[in-house]
């Protein structure tokens, strides 16, 4: 009975650690010239590597040579199961241009400043932190992304963030708005004056109705006019308090 316990215990154990041989995760690097990287206690040198991990959270350095103490990149990846293929196209010594929409964005590394784009980054970076007043901040998870394109920041107010009534394009769009409809409004009743004396002069059925199309006109900008210079006051009033 004791041997058939030891027995099943064994087989147990045996079948667990197969099954965790098994259970294992894939990263490869591809660089356009030969550097070291040491993963999970392994290092390799070449320009293009592979290496097997287990699940879990794995940090990788990248270094010029085995023995160089300096290191180029560092950054983390994880696997949370098994049968995982990660493929790192990475050149530490590459300048990467990166632009963003709009430009003059601020650049953060670690809390470090770095500039304002467009920028030029002359080493791998992650965690990049874009910053500018009036819009979503954004993080690049590496600045491989920086090679991509255009990166663009949305206006905080898409996000559901409020922007203040006096900051915001608004108020310059009521003040156009006032103008073109106290233009219209003047021009019109200019217009229905001059066609109803018109009809005073020479009793034309035509002239009245011309004259009362512009009144009419006349009419409604103005009280579009109206409406819109109420808004635009009791915005600036909440505004103020």
């Amino acid at each position: 009975m004791i041997y058939r316990s030891l027995i099943l215990v064994f087989l147990i154990v045996y079948a667990d650690t197969i099954n965790a041989q098994d259970c294992f995760n894939t990263i490869r690097f591809k660089f356009s010239k030969s550097y070291s990287v040491e993963v999970a206690d392994s290092v390799k040198t070449g320009d293009e590597l592979s290496f097997r991990v287990s699940p879990g959270t794995h940090i990788f350095y990248i270094r010029e040579k085995i023995n160089d103490w300096g290191i180029i990149s560092k950054d983390t990846i994880t696997f949370p199961g098994c049968d995982s293929s990660f493929v790192f196209l990475y050149d530490p010594g590459e300048k990467r241009y990166l632009r963003t929409e709009p430009s003059d964005v601020r650049v953060y590394d670690n809390s470090a400043y770095l500039g304002s784009t467009p920028l030029v980054l002359t080493r791998s970076q992650s965690g990049l932190l874009l910053a500018k007043p009036g819009y979503n901040r954004r993080v690049l998870s590496d600045s491989l992304q920086a090679g991509l394109g255009v990166i663009k920041l949305l206006p905080e107010n898409l996000y559901g963030k409020e922007i203040s009534f006096l900051k915001s394009n608004l108020p310059h769009i009521l003040m156009g708005s006032l103008l073109v409809l106290g233009g219209l409004s003047a021009y019109t009743k200019l217009k229905a004056d001059r066609y109803y004396e018109q009809y005073s002069a020479f009793g034309h059925d035509n002239d009245l109705k011309t004259m009362r199309k512009y009144d009419l006109l006349s009419g409604i900008s103005f009280g579009l006019l109206q409406i819109n210079l109420a808004y635009l006051v009791y915005n600036f009033l909440i505004a103020g308090n």
